[in-house]
């Protein structure tokens, strides 16, 4: 390679690493915000008294318990149905 190819090539190479330091930069900024975010979603958790480690189990309990009141509004439901349509209005 000639001098001159050489100096591009430096050149180019430099620039590559110049983008990749404003793209790192630029990543850690958006990491820091979103730990900053998390970190206030945990804050907030545990003002409600929520062990933001046990997060998971308690989204699992209160699905479950969604299910059986939803289960439980469905059987009403139907119970009232059944007493309604026992009664004709003529």
């Amino acid at each position: 390679m000639s001098r001159k190819d050489l100096q591009e090539k430096l050149e180019s190479l430099i620039t590559r690493r110049d983008r990749f330091k404003v793209d790192l930069e630029r990543k850690k900024g958006r990491l820091e915000e979103a730990e900053r975010r998390m970190k206030g979603l945990e804050d907030k958790l545990r003002e409600k008294n929520i062990d933001p480690k046990n997060l998971k189990e308690i989204v699992q309990k209160l699905e479950t318990e969604f299910e059986q009141k939803l289960e439980t509004f469905e059987q009403g439901l139907d119970t009232l149905g059944e007493k309604l349509s026992g009664i004709s209005v003529e």
